[in-house]
């Protein structure tokens, strides 16, 4: 039989981050969409310049693809002279330096590995894994982590966290639509991929329960690990969930923008030439 051990957080939250509108997405896709074209101009500008010596023109499904060879171009190769940096110079004192190092660099590094599969923001699923034992311990909780999706390290007391997590998701919605659909297609056996947690969790306050199995011991760093993550959301919680609000209204902003201004094939420009022999390159 199962046991359910159960840890709670209270609420707290951190510096305010805001929440973008529908339009300030689509202009920040505009502009970006807009760059990149600037960006993509000079640089076929850039390679029509050479001096080509021969051309091949192929239409692929993307657009145009042109494959040049070009006179070798001359490289110079500058000579690097090391700057000698007078001590007045820095910032720091050598004991400063010795002091910013071993504060920075003393905490143990430590990768969390887990995926989840997340039931419409209502819940997750969480399969935690121990890289070193190879062990997999499954962890339900009421926070969902699409809003833990931008976090890359967090740090505690004693170690600096590397998270790498991946996060499925699933809606009652979504589910309801795949079983009918199945079943009009003739897959009567279809199930839905629903799951409900094993415990109900308290409404007002965040919770995590670790499902061990008989004879099967939780280890200290589980605990340790989604202390540091769960604590980490909840005193930002606010933030994080208004950055995930804003992700979600930029996919729809630029998703908006590409229906409106759809793609088209573009010419792609490929330069080479040929090294017969090798020879040094210049210096100045």
């Amino acid at each position: 039989m199962a046991v359910l051990l159960a840890y709670f957080f209270s609420i707290a939250s951190g510096e305010e981050i805001r929440q973008i509108s529908q339009f300030e997405a689509y202009q920040t896709i505009a502009a970006r969409e807009a760059a990149k074209e600037a960006q993509y101009q000079l640089d076929i500008a850039r390679l029509g310049m050479a001096d080509v010596l021969d051309s091949k023109v192929v239409a692929t499904e993307e657009g145009i693809l042109t494959v040049n060879a070009i006179r070798p171009p001359a490289l110079v190769l500058k000579k690097f002279e090391p700057r000698k940096v007078d001590s007045s110079e820095t910032k720091y004192t050598k004991a400063q330096w010795e002091a910013l190092l071993a504060a920075n660099y003393t905490k143990i590094p430590e990768q969390i590995s887990m995926g989840a599969n997340v039931y419409g923001d209502e819940y997750s699923e969480i399969t935690w894994r121990d890289r070193e034992t190879k062990s997999e311990f499954t962890v339900w909780t009421n926070i969902s982590l699409n809003y833990l999706s931008p976090i890359h390290s967090i740090e505690d007391d004693a170690y600096e966290y590397l998270y790498f997590g991946f996060v499925t998701n699933y809606t009652r919605e979504g589910e309801a639509k795949r079983l009918k659909m199945g079943k009009a297609h003739g897959y009567v056996d279809v199930e839905s991929r629903w799951k409900s947690p094993p415990v109900k969790f308290s409404p007002d306050r965040f919770e995590y329960v670790v499902v061990e199995e008989a004879e099967t011991e939780v280890p200290e760093k589980l605990y340790r690990q989604l202390d540091a993550m769960f604590g980490y959301y909840v005193a930002n919680r606010e933030n994080l969930e208004i950055q995930q609000r804003n992700s979600e209204v930029m996919r729809a902003a630029r998703k908006k923008y590409l229906e409106a201004n759809p793609p088209v094939p573009k010419r792609t420009m490929i330069n080479f030439w040929k090294i017969d022999h090798e020879e040094p390159a210049k210096s100045e």
